[in-house]
């Protein structure tokens, strides 16, 4: 990374409006009016991330655990395809009707203003396109074993907290992020109810997925699978969460950022997809609805996390998102009666604590 991109990671619109206040007058007041959002609001658009992420791992894990294929992966971006084509329609006519042309060089995101390629934000888009890519398969395993070691998924996932702490210290030493004292206690809350939902395991007896998946007490898989691979999805979170503040100094917005940087994975999943479809096994009008659920769950989390990570504190962002393994274990608890230990619901409590902690102490 430049000096150049170090400084300007400090104040973002300064380079943004420098490139576009001769080319759009509005865009330095509608970029400035996202920017001031997220800034202020970073942490609620954080909150409103877990809960579409814990309702998006409920419902795949639902439809994955039910048919335990591969094949129900490539579903999963299909929504992230369909935002990604209403997105650019809509800026192209919108384009069309202000200056005369649909697309026009000097405009894009993706040109420097010596009309030279912007290398530097294809290589991020490209980056986050390929571990996206790689964490949709780590998922996907992750849900298969979580299944077949007999333990729910929301238990799993709420390792996912790990990011947190990994990523304050990724904003530290790259960015120079400072957190308080109050706010250092909010995540360690949270990632408390790790080690505490960890303890509320299910038994075979009462998950109906894995007993339906043929899963007993002798052929369950060992639970550290399912949380190796936990870790691994861990790592690719704070990679993603790097590359969204670095991206935030290029002509990008919020949403196109969030439609670009899908669409390499969103496309060659849905093209897996049609392949399967077409010349193997035809997906059920079921098994299609409820993964079309859970990916429109993801596209609103993706969207809302690039503005909450990019315009607030990467930290305590990545600790508001710990809040969707609480959620998914209730909707588990509702939808599929399967009832934490004593542990996993004190772990909850905990998890929900230092959520409202952290809002609550923010100076």
């Amino acid at each position: 990374m430049s000096v150049d991109h170090e400084n300007n990671l400090k104040e973002p619109f300064l380079l943004k409006e420098q490139n576009q206040k001769k080319i759009d007058p509005n865009f330095s007041k509608n970029s400035s009016k996202i920017a001031k959002f997220f800034e202020k609001n970073y942490l609620y658009t954080g909150l409103i991330v877990g809960l579409c992420y814990g309702a998006y791992h409920f419902t795949l894990f639902l439809s994955v655990g039910q048919v335990l294929e591969l094949r129900m992966l490539y579903l999963i971006q299909i929504v992230n395809l369909i935002y990604y084509v209403l997105y650019h329609s809509y800026f192209a006519v919108e384009s069309k009707q202000k200056y005369g042309s649909f697309w026009s060089q000097s405009r894009s995101s993706y040109f420097l203003e010596n009309g030279n390629l912007n290398r530097f934000v294809l290589f991020a888009l490209v980056s986050k396109s390929i571990i996206q890519y790689l964490s949709q398969y780590v998922l996907y395993y992750i849900l298969v074993t979580s299944v077949r070691s007999g333990i729910s998924n929301s238990i799993i996932i709420s390792i996912y907290g790990t990011s947190s702490i990994l990523c304050a210290i990724a904003f530290y030493f790259v960015f120079n992020e400072k957190l308080g004292i109050r706010h250092i206690i909010g995540i360690l809350a949270v990632t408390a109810s790790i080690i505490l939902i960890a303890n509320g395991r299910y038994e075979i007896a009462g998950n109906a997925l894995s007993k339906n998946a043929g899963v007993s007490e002798e052929n369950k898989l060992t639970a550290l699978i399912p949380i190796s691979l936990a870790i691994i999805n861990c790592c690719f979170f704070v990679v993603t969460a790097l590359i969204t503040r670095v991206i935030k100094v290029s002509k990008l917005s919020i949403f196109q950022y969030a439609a670009d940087s899908q669409f390499l994975v969103s496309i060659t999943f849905s093209l897996q997809a049609l392949i399967s479809h077409l010349f193997f096994e035809s997906y059920t009008f079921y098994e299609f609805y409820l993964v079309f659920i859970s990916s429109l769950f993801m596209v609103i989390a993706q969207i809302f996390f690039a503005g909450s990570a990019a315009y607030g504190q990467g930290g305590l962002v990545q600790a508001m998102l710990n809040i969707q393994s609480p959620f998914q274990m209730l909707l588990e608890m509702i939808f599929l009666k399967l009832y934490p230990a004593f542990m996993g619901v004190l772990g909850m409590i905990v998890c929900l604590f230092g959520a409202l902690f952290i809002i609550l102490t923010k100076k």
